[in-house]
């Protein structure tokens, strides 16, 4: 505990640091890490869980960290040749450097993430989803539940279409008592783990328009959809999308699934 003593967590990077050994041996082992296997690891913070990670065999370890002062603490902490230390904001870095690194196998990411940038970090690992092929992710319980909730469920929202486009398959694998942390914060948290498809349903370039399509419906998520598309298209283009997608026009976002919500879009962007 004497590195704790001696690091102030950051409020405003949201540095909540898990320290439960028998939860990071927990998600570790979840990852099903492989001799092979290249990880990466996003915001490791003192280093808890890269140390459980290293108890396994892997090819390569990446890990980025923001903090100039963790880097420091982590450049000491870890001197293995097959850990590459990077010193990075992950929202701002160009992630096209990991081709170079992968050959045929793609990226595991096991990470515990900033809670206050988590949705800014899935998202963009999931446009990236060809470099990786498993995403396990620590995250507040809450965002957790909205990611893998199911066709019909209260707590969707756009973000769970979102995730079911570059995902084949989203879970919560177990919660987390907020006293497993370091500070402890006022959430309980959850660990997911995603796996990436290899093709996505949609062709690349309008994702970012399903992405906006999707919002808006969302935003409006108590209405009937009906409503929620008046005013982006004409009554008679929305009559015409719902019946060829087979949409009961009286159903509200929640109750609509993945795959209506992609033939819906396609009638409405692509046929």
């Amino acid at each position: 505990m004497n590195i704790l003593q001696n690091f102030i967590p950051k409020k405003k990077l949201s540095q909540n640091f898990l320290i439960d050994k028998n939860i990071l041996k927990k998600i570790s082992s979840s990852a099903s890490i492989q001799n092979d296997d290249i990880i990466l690891e996003i915001g490791p913070g003192l280093g808890h869980l890269t140390t459980e990670l290293l108890t396994y065999k892997f090819h390569k370890l990446i890990i980025i960290e923001k903090d100039k002062d963790l880097i420091e603490i982590l450049q000491k902490k870890f001197t293995s040749p097959n850990i590459l230390l990077i010193h990075d904001d992950f929202l701002k870095l160009d992630l096209s450097f990991l081709k170079k690194i992968i050959s045929t196998k793609k990226i595991k990411i096991i990470s515990n993430i900033p809670y206050n940038i988590s949705t800014p970090i899935l998202v963009k690992l999931l446009r990236n989803h060809k470099l990786f092929s498993q995403i396990t992710l620590t995250i507040q319980e809450e965002l957790a539940n909205r990611i893998c909730a199911k066709d019909v469920d209260k707590n969707k929202g756009s973000i769970s279409i979102f995730t079911k486009l570059f995902s084949a398959d989203q879970k919560i694998l177990f919660n987390i008592s907020n006293k497993s942390f370091f500070p402890i914060p006022k959430v309980t948290s959850s660990v997911i783990q995603l796996t990436c498809k290899d093709h996505i349903e949609l062709p690349v370039d309008i994702v970012p328009l399903f992405e906006t399509f999707m919002k808006s419906i969302f935003s409006k998520r108590r209405k009937k959809i009906t409503s929620c598309l008046k005013g982006l298209y004409d009554k008679t283009a929305i009559k015409e999308a719902c019946e060829a997608s087979q949409i009961n026009m009286n159903k509200r976002p929640e109750e609509l699934s993945y795959d209506l919500f992609i033939k819906l879009f396609n009638f409405l962007h692509i046929n």
